[in-house]
């Protein structure tokens, strides 16, 4: 059943932070710690106005750190229903969220660089653009604090908390022609990566050797091949998306060689692009639609789709952010036509983050 959706969702952005200077708080501040305006600080730390530092830890306003931690502003914000994206030509094909600090983060296929969306909408850059970088699949490992990202036939991974590189791996390592669509992250802190244009599924892991973790006839797609993927049933199960074929394929972690097409019913499953698990039911995103996928039972063998029509088109992936569901608009389907015709890239901006309400499926 095709059902139509608008984004209605000119709600004001709410702004978590408080400024300095105003007084009339009650400030604490324990042995060692400083506190401004209406903050406190456990021994040795230091919080901003209405903040709350323990040991060691630094608050900036409305954040809470604990020992040794760092909290920006707007800590205890409520997620806002949108955020706009300042860019107008980094095409943030990529987004996650980092559920211990709050935030979300775009990628760039129009320079590689990462962006930082906090809570109260404020952007930093995480990491600088550069030369020939092209950022696609983004994913977050809040326990481990680092962020995985695709950069064309390499991952690459980062401090979260300051953007620090830790590591390149080099998916050739693995395989010959290999490259990065769309990572997945398990509890384990190992990547499960997707190749478009090989029949591949590839496990990487921060301190070691990329590896093909599964290769079957099935992944192939022809001209562009898997895209979107997700850990399902306990992580027992990984789900992953054919574009160009408009099929879902599911691999057993413990076999691998496990492999075979998910059975579905209801509205089309075309082209498959990025793809959440969200309360044991799959989304996909793809330019002006979002499908939902709800599973027969735990085997995850047979699913009914339902697909809704958004107002917005150049949608590209989503994540899933306490309990809700965020698109991001990049774009990017104008950009690789433009780059194909060999024009300049015509986007219907700005760039964005938005929720879609998974109640009206």
């Amino acid at each position: 059943m095709l059902r139509s959706w608008s984004c209605c969702l000119a709600l004001p952005m709410v702004v978590g932070a408080i400024a300095c200077g105003g007084g009339g708080g009650s400030d604490g501040a324990g042995a060692g710690g400083t506190a401004g305006a209406g903050g406190t600080a456990g021994a040795g730390g230091t919080a901003g106005a209405g903040g709350t530092a323990g040991a060691g830890g630094t608050a900036g306003a409305g954040g809470t750190a604990g020992a040794s931690g760092t909290a920006g502003a707007g800590g205890n914000v409520p997620l806002s229903s949108e955020y706009t994206l300042s860019s107008t030509e980094s095409v943030p094909e990529g987004v996650a969220f980092d559920l211990d600090g709050r935030a979300f983060f775009a990628g760039a296929l129009g320079g590689g660089g990462i962006t930082r969306i906090a809570a109260d909408g404020t952007e930093t850059e995480l990491v600088p653009a550069r030369p020939l970088g092209r950022v696609a699949g983004i994913k977050v490992d809040s326990e481990r604090r680092r962020l995985w990202a695709c950069q064309r036939t390499e991952i690459w991974v980062f401090d979260v908390d300051t953007g620090q590189q830790l590591a390149t791996l080099a998916l050739s390592d693995a395989a010959v022609a290999a490259t990065c669509n769309d990572l997945v992250v398990d509890s384990s802190g190992v990547a499960y990566v997707t190749d478009s244009q090989n029949p591949n599924i590839y496990r990487v892991e921060l301190d070691s050797t990329p590896t093909v973790f599964a290769s079957d006839p099935l992944f192939d797609g022809g001209i562009f091949g898997l895209n979107g993927i997700v850990l399902a049933a306990n992580e027992t199960l990984i789900l992953a998306g054919k574009f160009g074929a408009g099929q879902l394929v599911r691999i057993e972690v413990a076999d691998p060689t496990q492999v075979s097409e998910v059975a579905l019913t209801g509205d089309d499953f075309s082209n498959p692009d990025g793809m959440v698990m969200l309360e044991e039911r799959l989304y996909s995103v793809s330019d002006a639609e979002v499908k939902q996928v709800t599973f027969g039972d735990s085997s995850l063998t047979s699913g009914t789709v339902i697909r809704m029509m958004t107002s917005e088109t150049g949608l590209s992936t989503g994540a899933a952010a306490e309990g809700r569901l965020y698109v991001i608009k990049s774009e990017v389907t104008e950009f690789v036509l433009a780059e194909i015709m060999g024009r300049a890239p015509a986007f219907d901006l700005p760039f964005k983050i938005f929720e879609i309400d998974i109640s009206a499926f």
